[in-house]
């Protein structure tokens, strides 16, 4: 898995297509009853991402620094870290409460308040960490590990909600191993579509 993080230049243009992956099994009686289980606990995250132009003009343009990222990955083949404008940070995000026992706690985030939790693996930037709205000290009253799990070097307090301010990516890798650009005027390119989609951590 790779630290690199897919380029912000060149900016995809709108329309910008996101969509959520659950799993289920499902099977139907010939009298209609339905038996489900659900086989996943988390989403996979889909992304296309439309570029309308791509300047080819200069060594090291906007062109260049697409394809060389796509051919770097190999396709499909390595993972690498994403920015979604629109999810890509939280403020006083609740991660946990205190139950005078548990000491670890994994940072995630929610869409809406009290909503599905989704853990955070690949932090962007130094998080800062509360207890009971009283901002903690890295080093001294907890360590992070690089997988966003907070552990504190005591124990919090029953009823205490833990809290975090922090930015974060989505690891993904490409969603195919064919990437077409047309280039339809001296120097200048587009891509229809740069599929992407996320990597679930172990």
């Amino acid at each position: 898995m790779s630290q690199f993080v897919y380029p912000a230049t060149p900016k995809y243009v709108y329309p910008v297509k996101r969509s959520a992956e659950m799993k289920t099994l499902r099977q139907e009686a010939s009298s209609g009853l339905e038996a489900v289980a659900s086989l996943w606990l988390l989403p996979i995250w889909h992304w296309e991402l439309t570029y309308d132009l791509m300047d080819a003009a200069v060594a090291g343009g906007e062109f260049q620094t697409l394809v060389d990222f796509f051919l770097a990955r190999r396709g499909a083949f390595d993972t690498f870290l994403f920015v979604d404008l629109d999810d890509q940070s939280v403020t006083d995000q609740t991660f946990g409460i205190g139950n005078g026992s548990t000491v670890a706690f994994q940072l995630n985030r929610t869409l809406i308040a009290s909503g599905f939790a989704e853990p955070i693996y690949n932090l962007n930037g130094t998080p800062v960490i509360k207890d009971a709205g009283v901002t903690k000290t890295a080093g001294v009253d907890y360590n992070i590990n690089a997988t966003g799990l907070v552990t504190f070097t005591y124990t919090p307090v029953a009823g205490h909600a833990l809290t975090w301010t922090g930015s974060y990516y989505f690891r993904c890798r490409f969603e195919e191993d064919l990437a077409t650009f047309e280039k339809f005027a001296r120097r200048l390119y587009k891509n229809a579509t740069v599929k992407l989609r996320s990597v679930k951590v172990a």
